[in-house]
């Protein structure tokens, strides 16, 4: 009998062990990219300078009471002035004085992923966010999409939700390696195929699936396969051959 205790303990005993690592190496590498390529092109202050961002970035609406600039450099300031827990930023404010903010890679380093892929969709130039998304081999609005989605996941498995028997409100936008092993938007077999693709661009040899597919091995018997958007003999689903 599949029962949603099975997936319950999974998330927070399992999966979580599964994913962390893999996680975390692709939410470093998205903070590297995005600071070292901004950095190169812009200098090491680049974050600091509205007319690198979408209007947007500086303009309130109706529906706000602050700007998204304004929330982003909230939570910058907030980094400085907690800078001794952050030995990176203390060691800077003990060497400088001025600029008065650090470089970029040591807010970077220290923001919250959120604010990572915020900067990263408010970015106005094209050229600027194709030369990020090259790095993952990505369209620029397929990795926006992308990250949004791996932003949400990300978060659920960091809090200890949810996680295996849910439909997932952040989507990619079309990508073909989706597309290929048949994943369908909203499910968990999409999502887990991205983390897939996301960590083969940076981790070629990277053997993350296998150890999900013994995950699942362990537990076949309480998962739902097609709810999770598998075929039902889900060990011979495309996603292994992805």
């Amino acid at each position: 009998m599949r029962t949603s205790a099975g997936y319950l303990f999974m998330d927070k005993e399992k999966y979580t062990k599964v994913a962390t690592t893999t996680q975390q190496r692709i939410e470093i590498a998205v903070r590297a990219v995005i600071s070292n390529t901004m950095s190169l092109i812009h200098g090491p202050w680049w974050y600091l300078h509205p007319e690198l961002f979408k209007t947007s970035w500086s303009n309130n609406d109706s529906n706000r009471f602050k700007t998204p600039e304004q929330v982003f450099l909230a939570e910058v300031n907030s980094l400085c002035l907690r800078r001794k827990q952050e030995d990176n930023i203390e060691k800077y404010y003990n060497k400088y004085h001025s600029p008065q903010h650090p470089p970029s890679w040591m807010i970077i380093e220290n923001l919250s992923f959120g604010k990572c892929t915020s900067l990263y969709r408010y970015i106005r130039s094209p050229k600027d966010k194709a030369k990020i998304s090259s790095h993952f081999q990505f369209h620029p609005k397929i990795l926006e999409t992308a990250l949004e989605a791996f932003r949400y996941t990300r978060n659920l498995c960091a809090h200890h939700a949810r996680f295996w028997d849910r439909w997932f409100v952040y989507k990619p936008r079309a990508l073909q390696e989706l597309k290929a092993i048949n994943c369908r938007p909203g499910t968990l077999k999409e999502q887990l195929a991205l983390i897939l693709i996301y960590h083969r661009k940076i981790a070629p040899e990277s053997e993350w699936h296998q150890h999900l597919f013994h995950l699942f091995e362990e537990y076949n018997r309480v998962i739902n396969f097609e709810s999770m958007g598998f075929i039902s003999d889900w060990s011979s689903d495309l996603f292994w051959k992805a």
